[in-house]
């Protein structure tokens, strides 16, 4: 097994020390702006004599980093500095002020992902870019690098990360950076999401169960992900909540579905009423279970890899690829051409009306004289507070 190596994390360097197998004492080292090369040091370690990973080391150290402890150096008098000088010092410092946001106003997992993109953007030459010395002609070259190494969509989320940095700098008091940044023309190219028909569906899902039948994969796993694929077409959910639901969650007697308020989830409680072929299709998949996860023992690892089975059965079937997005799609789309109100769904699927309204106008559009019936109903409720002289 090969011997921890030092690792070079942007201006911190991470030294593995008394090193035993593949875990270390790790040190941080790195030269703070102003230290005039004096060199400081922090311990990686959280007790005496802890011994980590490589990949635990850089998770601590980036906390660090986050936190701004590798900017501070000591002026003449003695006293703590902190500087922000270039583009990776205010990705770190930003980075830092958000991870004091979490819980309070962000998730978990928007930071998480936060911290994912300053990585990338931490290895672009721009990082080392003094920020009085950003202009248009950094900014193309910058932009211009994103596209050559990813797609229109992971560029489209590094620059959004990277904007977001650099606005809060420029909303700073003082502020951070010295300008706003450079207008760039760049627009990704829409990627045509293919929503399934109910033919595509039902395509699948039977090349799904001749591969279960044929034995040649794991059965059970094919078997979670048909059931998967049948309620959310049947439900209109998200795969992460089907994924992390309990067996006792479906009200079987009253035809309900009560959709938990997990951790990270885009919505909280709500009802999801059943059909009268989806109780009977849950019912004999539960086989008389009261309790315990819907999909145990993979339920995770279900909802990670469910679009992977439904683009191998569509490709078996021979029809275009589509994913549980799609499937979503398709069964809000069924609910308003079957003349659901707006606001029904929205409460079924966990969105807002405005959602539904602007994301399928193209449906609502077919049937006008609903839609006013809706707004109708929707302004004459209540009490009126009369605004206007009138006559």
């Amino acid at each position: 097994m090969p011997k921890p190596t030092p690792v070079r994390l942007g201006p911190v360097l991470l030294r593995p020390m008394a090193i035993k197998g593949d875990h270390a004492r790790w040190r941080a080292e790195w030269y703070p702006p102003g230290s005039n090369g004096k060199m400081r040091t922090r311990s990686l370690s959280r007790k005496r004599g802890e011994r980590i990973s490589e990949d635990e080391a850089v998770g601590r150290a980036i906390e660090l980093m986050a936190a701004g402890e590798h900017l501070v150096s000591v002026d003449a008098d003695g006293t703590p500095n902190t500087r922000v000088e270039t583009v990776l010092d205010l990705l770190e410092v930003w980075l830092g002020f958000q991870q004091t946001r979490v819980g309070s106003e962000i998730r978990e997992s928007t930071w998480t992902s936060y911290k994912a993109r300053c990585r990338t953007l931490a290895r672009d030459p721009l990082a080392d870019t003094q920020l009085v010395r950003v202009d248009q002609a950094a900014a193309l070259a910058f932009l211009k690098r994103l596209k050559s190494q990813g797609e229109d969509r992971s560029v489209t989320t590094l620059l959004m990360v990277f904007r977001a940095a650099w606005n809060w700098g420029l909303r700073h008091d003082p502020p951070l950076v010295p300008a706003p940044f450079p207008t760039l023309r760049w627009k990704s190219d829409p990627r045509p999401q293919h929503i399934p028909t109910g033919d595509d569906v039902e395509a699948t899902l039977t090349a799904l169960a001749e591969l279960r039948d044929s034995g040649t994969l794991r059965p059970s796993r094919i078997g979670q992900c048909i059931a998967l694929l049948e309620i959310l077409w049947g439900t209109g959910a998200r795969p992460g909540e089907l994924a992390a639901s309990n067996a006792c969650d479906f009200d079987l007697h009253a035809n309900v579905w009560r959709v938990r308020a997990v951790d990270g989830a885009k919505t909280g409680r709500r009802l999801v009423p059943l059909s009268t072929s989806m109780q009977q299709y849950i019912s004999s998949y539960l086989d008389g279970r009261t309790d315990g996860p819907m999909f145990a023992p993979v339920v995770k690892e279900l909802g990670n890899r469910a679009n992977a089975w439904v683009v191998r059965g569509a490709a078996i079937a021979g029809v275009p690829k589509w994913t549980c997005k799609g499937l979503r799609h398709l069964a809000i789309t069924n609910m308003l051409t079957a003349g659901v109100e707006v606001q029904t769904v929205a409460s079924i699927v966990g969105n807002s009306p405005q959602t539904i309204w602007s994301t399928y106008a193209h449906v609502l559009a077919g049937r006008p004289e609903q839609s006013v019936e809706v707004i109708g109903r929707r302004a004459s409720e209540g009490r009126v507070i009369p605004l206007r002289r009138r006559g």
